[in-house]
């Protein structure tokens, strides 16, 4: 698809894409270098609660005739609080032009962003609350649980269910260290064989 996408990359205004439950965006480079960003993949978490988030949706405000991506508007309901009340209220959380300082939302500016957020931690930290959906709170509990639980799984023999429980577990709040190299990595590019390229490689390594 990478080899497609570049192929193409004149045609292709805007990737928009699901599964991954976070909201986070992936950043294709040029393949010869990987030094030159020409699309980036545009992912705006779920509806599901999946790994104890809070749901969310996305509203694209977008250019009519070339299809490119202007802005967004995120949307997040609090799942406590909808129980407690018996209904959802789905708030506006952040737009990427207002929240993270976006001067538009081409490719290049991606790649800023990732730069910025290496040095400013409270623009980062921001960055990662919104991939969690807004629910630090949850993340922590989890990572509460999993870690007595981690420690049962071992004295069974378990270690492949560890594998699996050390994602969320890395990822609790505060993200620092080795959670945000991972969560900049990953956005930093979409091809998982670059990312020990020289350009990236003081990030993913």
């Amino acid at each position: 698809m990478h080899d497609i996408l570049e192929q193409y990359k004149d045609t292709v205004a805007a990737q928009l894409y699901g599964h991954t439950h976070y909201d986070e965006f992936h950043i294709f480079n040029d393949r010869a270098t990987n030094t030159k960003p020409f699309s980036v993949a545009l992912i705006p978490g779920s509806l599901t609660t999946y790994q104890n988030f809070n749901p969310s949706f996305r509203v694209y405000t977008y250019n009519r005739t070339s299809g490119s991506i202007l802005d967004w508007q995120q949307y997040t309901a609090n799942v406590t609080e909808a129980n407690l009340n018996g209904y959802a209220d789905w708030a506006p959380t952040y737009t990427p032009l207002t929240t993270y300082g976006f001067n538009a939302l081409a490719p290049g500016d991606f790649q800023n962003f990732i730069s910025r957020m290496q040095t400013n931690d409270t623009l980062f930290n921001e960055f990662a609350f919104n991939a969690y959906r807004n629910d630090w709170g949850s993340v922590l509990f989890v990572h509460t649980l999993l870690q007595s639980l981690s420690l049962v799984l071992h004295a069974i023999n378990r270690l492949p269910v560890l594998k699996i429980l050390c994602f969320t577990i890395c990822f609790a709040s505060p993200c620092t260290g080795k959670c945000k190299k991972s969560l900049l990595c990953r956005a930093a590019t979409a091809n998982n064989d670059l990312y020990k390229q020289v350009q990236i490689s003081a990030l993913c390594v």
